[in-house]
Formats: C-alpha cells, structure tokens, sequence
C-alpha cells in the first residue's frame, strides 16, 4: 500500500485521539490477518475457536475505530502496534 492510500485509508474514520492499547493476542491476531492468513487458519495456529478468533479481530476493530479490518490494519500499522 503506498504511503499516500495509507494515509487515505487513516482519514477515512480517523485514527484513534489516544493510541489504543491492544491485547498481545488481538495483536496476534490482527498481525496474521495483516499477512493474509486465513481465520481458520489463524485459529487452528492460536488454538482457538474460529468464532473467539474473530471476536478478538472485531474486539482490535472497535479498540482502533475501524470500519473495516484492512483499516484496522492500517491504523495499527500507522501507530506501529503490530511486529512485521
């Protein structure tokens, strides 16, 4: 995503006033989502239920304002909540 659409993406809801703190597993999990792994995916590696892994994606979604998961992305991106 270059630079200028990241930034696009960021106004679109706005980025969080405060930096939001996300548990070490919505971070986890928003991380493998970032790298495009799938949700059964994602709980088979984190050993949970499909239904408790996407409730910890839209717990990150709330937490950062988000509309979407892909601008959740990019607003942890952008405040660097989430380990390459």
């Amino acid at each position: 995503m270059s630079l200028t659409a990241f930034n696009r993406v960021l106004k679109i809801n706005g980025a969080p006033s405060t930096v939001t703190t996300l548990t070490a597993r919505e971070r986890e999990v928003l991380t493998r989502t970032a790298i495009g792994e799938k949700a059964e995916q994602i709980a088979r590696a984190i050993n949970v239920t499909k239904p408790t892994m996407v409730m910890h994606l839209n717990n990150c979604r709330k937490k950062l304002g988000a509309r979407t998961l892909a601008q959740a992305v990019a607003i942890a991106l952008g405040h660097r909540m989430l380990r390459p």
